[in-house]
């Protein structure tokens, strides 16, 4: 019998943590997003997110990288499961 696999995941090493944090979506269809912020005089501001989509029928995952302050997209790739 297959054993069940995430469609994605992450895994984050943050400094000053004992360990690291590790995730993904619960259904086989589930999608997985982040985004990356930065301090820009003083406030938080949105400069990336990263979104892995995957299909509804668990084929594949769409992986996205977004500027946010441009709204262009960086980098985009379909991954076969």
């Amino acid at each position: 019998m297959p054993r069940y696999v995430r469609p994605s995941w992450v895994r984050l090493k943050v400094d000053g943590r004992r360990s690291s944090i590790a995730t993904g979506p619960r259904a086989r269809s589930g999608c997985l997003s982040a985004e990356f912020l930065a301090r820009v005089d003083g406030s938080p501001v949105p400069m990336l997110s990263v979104a892995l989509l995957a299909s509804t029928d668990g084929s594949s995952v769409r992986i996205v990288v977004r500027d946010l302050r441009t709204g262009r997209t960086i980098y985009e790739q379909a991954v076969p499961q």
